[in-house]
Order: structure tokens, then sequence, then C-alpha cells
């Protein structure tokens, strides 16, 4: 067979397999850099190269699976290429009888790839959204800020299981950036401060459940313009009856009124203000204050910051029943 030979005596993995800026390139480009050293392990010390590799997936899961897909796609086209240079009858070189070339992934590529934990399919086997019921307060997000973090801000994500109760347990660390500042131990103090909101007839499922959950630090965090999810919305019923009168006699089917409104501490929103109406005069605006506390939202959210305490600028619409601009029978 003809192969490239390995005479490398670090793991891969030990220098260069650890994406941390973020940043994927194409497939056939990638190129992995390490913030934090991985110790390199004799090339046969298979005991030193799994400890690594186990590392490395526990550290960087999503990345190392974009990563492992271009390994594979570069070592796919080298053989390709190996292939059509010992076909070519003007190549000086020429296979052995019955050698073939091979597209399998060098040694320490392979280890890395074909070690598959728990913690590298976190992103496709857990829930990365629940109703939360309790989230940790400001307070407590301010104190667990980490001593020794000279960042601005700062991201981890927490991999954890369900009780019974909707409360998180057994939880690991993910991902955190930037590295080695303590966000990611910071956000595991947090994990007890969590509770999903649960029906009481699926509290048996629960156990059966993991969560990912992406937590936010930032010395001074953004208030307005969070991204939400709703948990509660207006009925269609309760919005129908207050389709503006006017708006329905000027024979108008649809509107829009958009408030601001700061989220409270159980979701709903409140101290709304007008901010525009289209079209204006027709009371889409008045409807619109009204119905907005209607709308709650998810407590944490999926970028992982706390919804209480934020303003969101939200556009309702309003569409007129039927029977609101059909045109009257009588004179």
């Amino acid at each position: 067979m003809v192969t490239r030979s390995n005479r490398r005596t670090a793991l891969l993995a030990a220098s260069a397999c650890v994406l941390a800026s973020g940043a994927i390139a194409e497939p056939a480009s990638v190129v992995v850099t390490a913030k934090r050293p991985i110790k390199a392990c004799a090339e046969k010390d298979k005991g030193c190269i799994a400890e690594v590799v186990k590392e490395v997936w526990a550290r960087f899961p999503q990345q190392l699976g974009t990563i492992c897909d271009g390994w594979q796609i570069q070592a796919t086209q080298r053989a390709q290429n190996l292939e059509a240079f010992l076909a070519d009858s003007s190549s000086p070189l020429q296979a052995a009888d019955g050698a073939t070339v091979s597209d399998k992934l060098p040694a320490p590529e392979s280890a890395i790839c074909s070690y598959k934990p728990e913690a590298s399919v976190h992103h496709t086997t857990a829930q990365t959204w629940l109703p939360w019921s309790i989230v940790p307060s400001e307070a407590e997000i301010a104190a667990a800020w980490p001593a020794k973090a000279t960042a601005e801000s700062g991201d981890a994500r927490i991999y954890c299981g369900l009780n019974a109760q909707g409360r998180l347990i057994k939880c690991s660390l993910s991902d955190e950036n930037p590295d080695k500042q303590g966000f990611g131990k910071a956000a595991l103090a947090l994990a007890g401060k969590f509770q999903a909101r649960v029906d009481p007839s699926a509290r048996e499922d629960l156990p059966k459940l993991k969560v990912d959950i992406s937590v936010h630090f930032a010395r001074a965090a953004p208030r307005h313009g969070v991204t939400l999810d709703w948990v509660a919305l207006p009925s269609p019923d309760k919005t129908a009856t207050l389709y503006p009168a006017g708006a329905a006699k000027a024979g108008v089917a649809t509107g829009v009124g958009q408030v601001d409104c700061r989220v409270g501490e159980d979701g709903a929103l409140g101290d709304c203000k007008l901010v525009g109406e289209e079209p204006a005069g027709l009371g889409f605006g008045a409807a619109a204050l009204v119905i907005a506390p209607e709308m709650h939202a998810n407590l944490w959210t999926r970028d992982g910051q706390r919804a209480p305490g934020a303003r969101v600028v939200v556009p309702l619409r309003f569409n007129a029943p039927a029977s609101a601009t059909s045109s009257p029978s009588g004179g």
C-alpha cells in the first residue's frame, strides 16, 4: 500500500488541533491553533494519546467535528492525486503490483476523529432551549464573575442533566471563551440557580433529558435589543376584540403597533411605551399597548443572558376579523 510515512513523535493534537478562535475556514484549508498548550505524546504512547484526545474533545466538541470533516476531505484528495500521479505513464514512480492508495487518516488524526465521547455530540443530543421558572439573578451573575478575568466579557457553555424537579444536575463544561480566565468555572457555579418550568405530568421524563446552556458574562451587559424566546403570546380571540373600530370602519385589513417594553421578573412585558404605528392615527398603537402585557418571554436567552430587566421593541400585528371590514348590507 502506498502511504505517507508518519515520523511525527508528537500527537498532532498536542500542538495544533484546537480551533480556539471560533472562525472556521473552508474544510480543505482548516488551520488549527491552540491557545492553551496540550502536552505532547510519543507516537507509541497509546495511554498518553488517549488522554490528550479525550481532553481535546471535551474542550472543543463542536469545532472538532468540522475539523475532522476537513481532514478527511484532505486525505481523500491526497489519495486521489497520488493515484492519478502513479497511473500517469510519464510518472517516474510506479505503484508495486497489487498496491493501493490509502485515503485513511494518519494515526494522530484518526485517533482524534474516531473518538466520540458524549461531549462530542452535545450540540446534537441536548436541548438548547427550555422554559425556565428560575434563573440566576443579576447579583448572582455579578458575584460569579471570575476574579482573574481581564476580558470585558466572556462566554461558557455547560452540559447538564435534569432531576424530576427541573433542577440542573451533573453539569460539565463544554466550552469557554476566552480560555483560562475562569468563565467556565463561573458558569458551573451558577448551574444550581436554574430551574426549568415543568408540567407535572412530564416530570418523569426530565431525567432522560440533557440540556446545553450558554452563559454570557459582561461587565456592562446590554439590556436593550436582547433576542427573546416567547413562552406565552396573546390569544387570537383577545387580539380580535382589540381590533380598532376606526380601522375597521375605514376598511383597513391589517395594522401594526410597535411598543418598547421592559421584561419583568416573571417574563411578562411591562412599562411599555408606544414607538410607532402603521397606519398612523387608527388606534393600532393603543391596541398594542393593551395586548403587550399578555406576552411572556422565557427568562433565559439562547445566547446566555437574563431576560428580566431587558428592554425590547416588539411589533404587534393586528388582522381584522372577517366581519370587521365587510360592507354594510344597508344604506
